[in-house]
């Protein structure tokens, strides 16, 4: 059995997310891919404000800032200038389905290339669990005690992952968990 080690594009510090948050795993995954294509010198990160808003901190690589939906914007700026990058995103449901939405389907219509990596956890999750565009119904959340209900105001979910599916300038859309080991080394 292979020793279990920490790949060079990850930091070795502690995270801030909660336990039982699926960001430190995709963390890694990001990291060991990066590192196994060999593109770390040329990758270049852009995170925005929530959960991701320190990943800075924990990938060992160039990672900036976007305020908060717009980091598809910035990573189109970014790839547009840098075009021999590997420039990616990495949003949360808040930022990439609610304040980013117009962002994400602009850049994914018009067929940018870049990698978007959309962490789905289905409610705001760094301002105390409400409900997310992404909340599923009958879930409940600090604003749905009741679990959401689309006929009393609540409206339905956001599929996006499926509305980015059907644009054209869109190569690759899969939907993962990182919920088990299985599911973990099916996600990479």
């Amino acid at each position: 059995m292979p020793n279990f080690k920490r790949t060079r594009s990850l930091r070795n510090v502690p995270t801030h997310y909660c336990p039982g948050c699926g960001h430190g795993i995709i963390h890694r995954l990001v990291a060991e891919a990066v590192d196994e294509l060999g593109i770390r010198e040329k990758t270049i990160g852009i995170a925005p404000v929530g959960c991701a808003v320190l990943a800075y901190d924990y990938w060992d690589f160039d990672v900036t800032e976007a305020a908060h939906g717009r980091p598809l914007a910035v990573a189109t700026g970014i790839k547009r200038v840098r075009p021999q990058n590997i420039v990616f995103t990495y949003q949360g449901d808040g930022d990439l389905a609610a304040i980013g939405t117009a962002e994400t389907l602009h850049a994914a219509n018009r067929g940018e290339n870049l990698t978007c990596i959309f962490v789905n956890n289905t409610v705001y999750g760094m301002t105390g669990g409400q409900m997310a565009p992404t909340t599923m119904l009958g879930q409940k959340t600090a604003t749905t005690p009741f679990g959401r209900q689309p006929h009393k105001g609540d409206g339905f979910p956001l599929k996006i992952s499926e509305i980015l599916a059907l644009l054209p300038g869109v190569v690759y859309v899969e939907r993962v968990a990182v919920s088990t080991p299985q599911r973990v080394i099916a996600a990479k």
